[in-house]
């Protein structure tokens, strides 16, 4: 009996002449630079608790629906989010796998506003996460705009804060009957393009 656990393979890429893990701690990526033949490096698109997160083209070596089989990244490639060697920034992304894991097996088609897992894999000392780049965050957007009437008349204007309370809505609604609670809904984590996404 195992209890009702999951199991979660998680791949390993490795270069095959070298013995034991690369020794990479601060893993540091520039424009251009690649990630395990899969993945190009665009640009960073930011920083948070849980490491740092690249906009990525496909690379050459890349394997359509990567090591987890899943679907592909979006019109504007992939964000690739390295994860801190921290205990908790690790928990946390492998919380998050299985979250998303959870969405793709229910919602295969991606009729729900919900962020698209892409591939994870162990490489160079460090958890990867991959999943569509779906554009600018609210927060992003948000201060884009030099005045508040601004940004109240980009929500209000042709029914877009209702759009995106219905969008909203129906994300958490997806993860709640999936027994996933989103704990950390903010403007940063919403994305805006092509529609919002969590």
């Amino acid at each position: 009996d195992d209890g009702g656990r999951e199991t979660l393979l998680l791949p390993m890429l490795f270069h095959p002449l070298v013995n034991g893990l690369e020794d990479s701690p601060d893993l540091e990526l520039a424009a251009g630079a690649t990630i395990a033949a899969r993945y190009r490096v665009v640009e960073r698109v930011g920083a948070g608790s849980f490491g740092e997160a690249y906009r990525c083209a496909l690379g050459r070596g890349a394997a359509a629906g990567g090591t987890s089989g899943s679907a592909s990244g979006s019109a504007w490639g992939v964000c690739v989010k390295v994860v801190r060697q921290q205990a908790e920034a690790l928990l946390a992304a492998i919380d998050e796998v299985r979250a998303l894991r959870r969405v793709r097996e229910a919602d295969p088609l991606g009729a729900h506003p919900v962020q698209r897992l892409v591939d994870y894999f162990f490489h160079r000392e460090h958890l990867f996460v991959v999943t569509a780049f779906a554009g600018a965050s609210l927060h992003d957007v948000c201060r884009g705009f030099p005045s508040h009437g601004e940004r109240l008349a980009f929500f209000l204007g042709g029914g877009g804060l209702a759009a995106l309370a219905l969008q909203m809505a129906d994300a958490l609604a997806l993860l709640h009957r999936l027994g996933v609670t989103h704990a950390d809904v903010k403007p940063a984590n919403l994305c805006m393009a092509p529609g919002p996404t969590f």
